[in-house]
């Protein structure tokens, strides 16, 4: 049947219109095309880029928007707002703009249907931007001129496809160099000379510990000078890497020499000799060789001549030979002989010049002690100095300050010059020693003579620590190693001088607060890219908003729900006979039969066909179609594209899951599920995921491990011991060198007193058979290793039986005392041990008075492994005492032994380890003699020989001062408090005892590796 539909006459559209106009009813628009809401978005979006321009600029001004030590490490609080605020903040605006757009596309036909005149149905009804590609749609648009669509589909794709993403590069964490500039206080104070009483050997010790053991400098000090102290006016949080910068006095010293000029007294004669000269008016004599060795292997000599004689104690010194104005003059002279030259034993009561000598350098020199302003840097944390420069001239060091005469007096003899009148044997400190420390382990593997070595000689070779000795033949480099030595032990007795205080008396001045820390950053380019992008926003808003108020549509209610549908078409049979039968045709059928029909629409939502038109399909399309009894379907309904899609999800799922499985193991979410609320929840997950990935990737630090092969350093077994040599060549004629030693107090007390590392492969507790480590190993690159390891358990016991007797000499006074013992030995034997002290105290000891004894438990050799250890107190009158209290112990350590894995630095430096096994160190593999054998080795070192009284709370010995300095407890010293228990006593005792034990033993391989350390001692360093 075909029905015609008649063009609507002008009458009736009029009529139309005016109905309209008398109900006046108001326009209707979606929310996101309405005026407010627009206007809205255009706020936020100017918002947005004002927020980014001010985050920018302050990020170049103050280099940053956020500071912190390390910017992973702030808490959620802090980190959100740039984590996950900005990626929230885009989706949210994202969604805004898809918001708009939807609309703007599915309003789009009903406008083109209101606009005069209507529209054709391939440009009103048959539109279907909602369900097109986003990114050909704008093309579409723009085809059909339909501008409101073009601009929120370019919208669109500017904020979600590119706008999304790029604002995940506005923010960078950098490392930034922060600087204030604050006010600062420099301490001015001193102790004065007349308090300045510390032992010379102390500050001697450090400087030892300093140059060889790498012990910390002290604070605002390097091995140069010395600082006064500096810091800030204001107290506040010190940051890890901070550095000040404030204006100070630097104090040093430096030293001037000039070659000795050499006069040949009487030399036409049969014994000419040298007077070294200097242009000062010093003249003195030095035999050519001052030591009697005659080791052919030691071929180089040193010599240092002081200018004072101390009180009788300095062996050379110029006091006498210079005139008094050169009261501060020093000769210093190196030699290298010839091996003929070392044998002639006469060259060491001779002054012949070249006799025997390939080379020597002499020099007389002068320190020079100054002081000077300084603008320095140091690390705030520590006051370790990290840079100098001057800014005032160099000024004489006030006597007031510093005693000039008192330093150079200790140098001259190398003892402790603790005053006028007091004798170096009954001078007493906080320090045990009274001699400066002897440094010969050091140079027993090189050409160094060391049959007489003066104390200051080992001081300028660690202080410049050149390549080979032979280098210090050469004058400047003589000269500048004792200005190093000269600074070093100036610095050691200097930084005790200054105080640290900031009170009244500290001077004022400004300086620089400087540190190292992360900042947040705003990088320019994605910045400025965002800008941008948003700027297009604004146009294409207000694009919009142009064509939103532009337009002469006037609906009075929303034409795409429902309701409207269903009424657009009432009343109107012709329109109804024209899509009755369309209801079950495809898109492609419903295109060909509307295809050029127009259409419009009322403000009521009223559709009315303006055309005629056939209702005979075949007619209007001359091709013929069959009706699909089942009915259409997009492909985005249908079955296999929902399976498609459900497997993306849980496959996505799944890998979440196993992820968070790994990250939470015991964690579980238990929820229920129904249809629409997962619909619901996968909606909300599609636009929280954007901001799940900004953290699914964190930047931090992780361990890796590779395996490698490593060659051991020593082999076992050790080398053959007989428990009583020395390290050292004993015989004096052949270059004697001083017997034992005491690096292994040295580095106790170092590492006790100043935190510094023991030797390498060594922990408190065990030594551990080194491996070589691969060459120019990184810092930061640890190795773990499975290696034997060695150590010392020192089971102490109270002892049950023990006596005291008398030994009396010839006139029947009693000489000495002997303290005997009954030891059990492992095989139940009992052997009687004995040590010889003296039980009563000298006559200057008077009251209440402390004996320490600290030796072996005899002579023979089962005796001396085991150890005696005590603390007594009595009352001292006339060179006798009456003991009130006293705590024996005696100890006899055993060697341990076992495989171990220990995790050492680039250094071999132990950071952890773990024992895997346990031995008695017996196995023939270990020795090839007796354990027993290292153990009276080490004992000749460790066990610092001590029994003296005494009236104060003094130590006389290693072991006790290292004990008062570790444990700050003084029952072990004070004679006014009772001796210590033997419970409170074995616990501090062995811990003492056991570290010494791990440095004190010798582990030489048994075939000589050429590539070994000097130290014969410490070969494992």
């Amino acid at each position: 049947m075909i029905h015609k539909v008649r063009e609507p006459e002008k009458d009736d559209l009029l009529i139309s219109q005016e109905e309209v106009n008398d109900q006046k009813a108001p326009t209707w628009k979606p929310i996101s095309l309405r005026l407010p809401f627009l206007t809205f978005v255009l706020l936020a979006t100017c918002a947005l880029i004002v927020v980014l321009q001010w985050l920018l600029y302050t990020s170049q001004i103050a280099g940053g928007v956020i500071f912190a030590p390390s910017i992973n490490d702030l808490p959620l609080s802090n980190t959100f707002g740039y984590l996950y605020a900005p990626t929230i903040i885009a989706v949210d605006y994202a969604l805004l703009w898809s918001w708009i757009d939807l609309d703007i596309k599915r309003m789009e036909p009903y406008h083109q249907l209101c606009s005069t005149g209507g529209a054709l149905a391939e440009d009103s009804l048959l539109l279907q931007y909602p369900f097109d590609f986003v990114a050909l749609v704008p093309f579409q648009a723009a085809r059909r001129r339909h501008w409101s669509v073009l601009m929120g589909g370019l919208a669109g794709i500017v904020v979600l496809w590119t706008l999304t993403p790029l604002q995940a590069g506005v923010f960078a964490t950098e490392d930034r160099v922060v600087t204030h500039n604050i006010p600062f206080l420099a301490s001015t104070a001193y102790q004065p000379v007349s308090n300045q009483t510390e032992p010379s050997a102390l500050y001697a010790q450090h400087a030892y510990n300093i140059a060889w053991l790498n012990e910390a400098l002290p604070p605002y000090s390097t091995v140069d000078f010395v600082l006064d102290a500096f810091a800030p006016a204001t107290s506040y949080a010190i940051d890890d890497a901070e550095v000040w910068n404030g204006v100070t006095k630097l104090y040093s010293v430096d030293v001037v020499c000039e070659p000795t000029i050499n006069y040949i007294v009487d030399p036409d004669s049969d014994n000419p000799s040298t007077m070294y000269n200097s242009s000062s008016g010093c003249s003195y004599g030095l035999p050519v060789k001052t030591g009697t060795g005659n080791d052919t292997s030691k071929v180089l000599e040193a010599m240092y001549v002081g200018y004072s004689d101390q009180n009788g104690m300095a062996d050379w010194y110029l006091e006498g030979y210079c005139p008094k104005k050169a009261n501060h003059t020093f000769l210093v002279r190196t030699t290298l002989f010839t091996q003929a030259g070392i044998i002639d034993q006469n060259l060491a009561s001779t002054t012949t010049p070249d006799k025997g000598v390939l080379r020597t350098t002499s020099l007389y020199c002068e320190p020079q002690y100054f002081v000077q302003q300084v603008n320095a840097s140091v690390a705030a944390a520590n006051g370790s100095v990290i840079s100098v420069s001057p800014v005032g001239q160099k000024s004489q060091l006030p006597q007031k300050m510093f005693d000039i005469n008192l330093f150079e007096r200790a140098m001259s003899s190398g003892l402790d010059y603790r005053g006028p009148g007091v004798s170096y044997d009954n001078g007493r400190g906080d320090f045990p020693e009274n001699a400066w420390p002897d440094q010969k382990t050091h140079f027993v593997n090189t050409n160094l003579d060391m049959s007489y070595l003066p104390k200051m000689v080992p001081f300028s070779f660690a202080a410049l620590k050149e390549p080979s000795l032979e280098d210090y033949l050469d004058p400047k480099t003589l000269a500048e190693s004792y200005q190093a030595a000269y600074r070093l032990l100036f610095v050691a007795q200097m930084a005790r001088i200054l105080k640290s205080d900031f009170g009244t008396t500290a001077t004022h001045h400004d300086g620089q607060r400087t540190y190292h820390t992360q900042a947040l950053v705003l990088v320019p380019g994605f910045t400025y890219a965002v800008e941008a992008l948003l700027v297009l926003a604004i146009l294409f808003n207000l694009s919009i908003i142009y064509f939103s108020l532009t337009r002469t549509c006037s609906l009075q209610h929303d034409p795409t729900s429902i309701a409207s549908h269903m009424s657009a078409t009432a009343g109107d049979p012709n329109l109804l006979a024209l899509l009755a039968n369309m209801d079950s045709k495809s898109s492609q059928e419903l295109c060909g039969a509307l295809e050029g029909s127009k259409f419009s629409m009322s403000a009521d939502a009223k559709l009315k066909l303006q055309s005629e038109y056939s209702t005979d399909v075949s007619a209007n399309s001359g091709k013929a179609y069959t009706t699909n009894s089942k009915g259409v379907q997009s492909t985005e309904l249908h079955w296999y594209s929902g399976i498609i899609f459900l497997s993306v999800q849980l496959t996505c799922i799944a890998v979440f899951a196993y992820l968070f499985h790994r990250a939470e193991v015991n964690n579980a979410l238990n929820a229920k599920h129904f249809m629409l609320g997962m619909l619901a929840t996968m909606t909300i997950l599609a636009n929280v995921l954007s901001v799940a990935f900004s953290s699914l990737f964190f930047e931090g630090l992780a361990d890796i491990e590779i395996r490698t092969t490593l060659q051991p350093l020593l082999s076992l077994p050790f080398q053959s011991l007989n428990g009583t040599a020395p390290p050292f060549n004993s015989n004096v004629t052949m270059n004697w060198q001083g017997g034992t030693t005491k690096d292994e107090f040295y580095i106790a007390m170092s590492n006790a007193l100043a935190s510094s590392k023991l030797p390498s492969w060594t922990d408190p507790d065990r030594f551990y058979l080194p491996v070589t480590l691969p060459e120019n190993t990184q810092a930061g690159i640890n190795h773990t290793v499975s290696t034997e390891y060695f150590g010392a358990s020192l089971g102490c016991q109270e002892p049950t039986s023990w006596a005291t007797e008398d030994i009396k000499d010839e006139s029947g006074s009693v000489d000495s005392s002997l303290l005997e013992f009954n030891i059990m030995q492992p095989n139940g034997s009992i052997t009687n041990c004995s040590i010889d002290f003296s039980i009563d105290p000298p006559a200057y000891i008077s009251g209440l008075s402390s004996l320490e004894i600290s030796t072996v438990a005899g002579l023979s050799e089962v005796c001396k492994e085991n150890i005696v250890a005590g603390w007594w107190r009595g009352n001292a009158s006339n060179q006798t005492v009456e003991v009130t209290s006293k705590t024996m112990m005696l100890c006899r350590p055993q060697l341990v032994t076992g495989p171990a894995e220990v995790t050492v630095d680039s250094n071999g430096r132990v950071l952890s380890s773990r024992v895997l096994g346990y031995s008695n160190g017996s196995a023939p593999e270990y020795f090839t003699t007796s354990p027993s054998d290292l153990i009276l080795q080490a004992h000749q070192f460790i066990i610092d020989h001590s029994n003296d009284w005494h009236n104060d709370s003094f130590p006389s010995d290693w072991n006790n001062y290292l004990i008062a300095k570790t444990f700050i407890d003084d029952r072990f010293l004070d004679p006014h408090l009772p001796a210590p228990t033997f419970n409170q006593a074995v616990t501090i005792y062995t811990a003492i005892a056991q570290t010494q034990y791990q440095t004190s033993t010798s582990y030489p391989p048994r075939t000589p590796n050429p590539y070994l350390p000097l130290l014969s001692r410490f070969r494992h360093r």
